[in-house]
């Protein structure tokens, strides 16, 4: 994981190396680096508003569904129980 380290109006980026040695090489590394941030801010706000991912969209629909009956509950509970217990092979325990 990478972070990026605020010290009054500067801050340390880590970059990954490949992209470090890439931005480096330029004329004018640090104003490369001002423009790309603020490209990434002033375009941020139109990625919220992309359409939601495929399980946000099954959950939508499953909450929008009309209710289970005696099993809705159940239903429910293990739908948090997966949520929270979902991992994926490349996460860390």
């Amino acid at each position: 994981m990478r972070y990026a380290f605020i010290v009054a109006d500067e801050i340390t980026i880590v970059l990954r190396d490949k992209i470090a040695r890439q931005v480096a090489r330029l004329p004018d590394p640090q104003e490369f680096v001002n423009q790309a941030v603020e490209h990434a801010l002033r375009n941020q706000g139109s990625s919220q508003t992309e359409a939601p991912s495929k399980w946000a969209r099954l959950v939508e629909r499953i909450e929008s569904q009309p209710g289970l009956g005696e099993y809705e509950e159940k239903f429910r509970r293990d739908m948090k129980e997966f949520r929270s217990n979902f991992r994926f092979k490349h996460d860390k325990p």
